[in-house]
């Protein structure tokens, strides 16, 4: 009897040792990544990203893997978070780069493991790039066969004017100015559905009246070097000399006199400031005159389609 409970005590010895060895082998299992990672997209054609359009990229969240403790998901060089992550699916929205390019756009995931995996790693990294180009507009993310459709989805923040059908309003960074939080009044005209105008204006006012010269002027030059137009005339009408377009020479700009005195005049609104540029695509007017009670200027910029080629 006692060697058979002797015999019977070391088959559980053995049996404990066994399952103690096995819990030791479980509690270190190597740690496996998913096997790959997938292909990012957006929800636009990647050929077709416009400057400052806003974007959502997306990816199947991988599948897979072995004794993984955690799993974190994030996007681009700066690890911003998903905007969500659902039914197996990444989702990020962002805004394309203003300045028409080559870009892209990566999909980061980093899996920890319970134990090292087979190269002795406690984790591993995998990540999918997409690759996209910004194309170059007509004029800002506009072309000028653009419906009222498309142009919504390249602005979303469009709303129309209630009292003007088929002109779309809203608020931009101002493509003519030397500080990055300058905005502008932006309105998109439509003919037939199909963009015809783009107009910004804004107001201008100062003490020393000499400034509105020099403020159509800078605008002018950012105009030239912002879009690359060519200036085809500038001149001032004179309410005192009807139907009478006087050009305005290069060195005027820089005579504190002349300034002066068409400022008073554009404030009194007895002259109008005019400029014409250009690029192969567009027609820009610029256009200064007063407010009509002495406050200041209007200043406006008009782009239209270039019909001459």
């Amino acid at each position: 009897m006692k060697k058979m409970t002797f015999k019977v005590c070391m088959a559980a010895c053995c049996a404990a040792l066994a399952l103690s060895a096995c819990s030791e082998e479980d509690a270190t299992l190597h740690g496996v990544a998913p096997s790959k990672i997938g292909t990012i997209s957006l929800n636009t054609g990647k050929d077709q990203v416009r400057p400052g359009q806003p974007l959502t990229a997306y990816i199947a969240l991988p599948t897979g893997g072995q004794n993984i403790s955690e799993a974190t998901y994030t996007w681009g060089v700066l690890n911003y978070p998903s905007d969500k992550e659902e039914n197996g699916t990444a989702y990020f929205s962002f805004t394309a780069p203003e300045e028409p390019g080559q870009y892209n756009l990566s999909f980061n995931a980093r899996y920890l493991f319970l134990g090292p995996d087979a190269e002795g790693n406690i984790y591993k990294d995998m990540s999918s790039t997409l690759d996209y180009t910004v194309i170059t507009c007509n004029i800002f993310s506009s072309f000028w066969n653009d419906d009222i459709t498309t142009t919504l989805k390249v602005y979303p923040q469009l709303t129309e004017n209630e009292s003007q059908p088929g002109t779309y309003l809203g608020t931009f960074a101002d493509k003519l100015s030397s500080s990055s939080a300058a905005t502008i009044n932006r309105a998109f005209i439509f003919n037939n559905d199909v963009l015809s105008k783009i107009t910004e204006y804004e107001i201008y006012s100062n003490k020393d009246v000499k400034t509105y010269a020099r403020k159509f002027y800078l605008l002018l030059n950012y105009a030239q070097r912002r879009f690359n137009m060519e200036v085809k005339a500038t001149y001032y009408d004179d309410a005192s000399v009807p139907g009478l377009h006087t050009p305005i020479a290069e060195e005027d700009w820089n005579n504190e006199n002349w300034r002066n005195e068409i400022g008073q005049k554009l404030q009194a609104g007895t002259l109008r400031l005019y400029c014409q540029l250009q690029d192969e695509h567009t027609q820009l007017w610029l256009s200064a005159f007063n407010t009509s009670d002495g406050s200041g200027i209007y200043i406006v910029r008009d782009y239209t389609a270039n019909t001459i080629r």
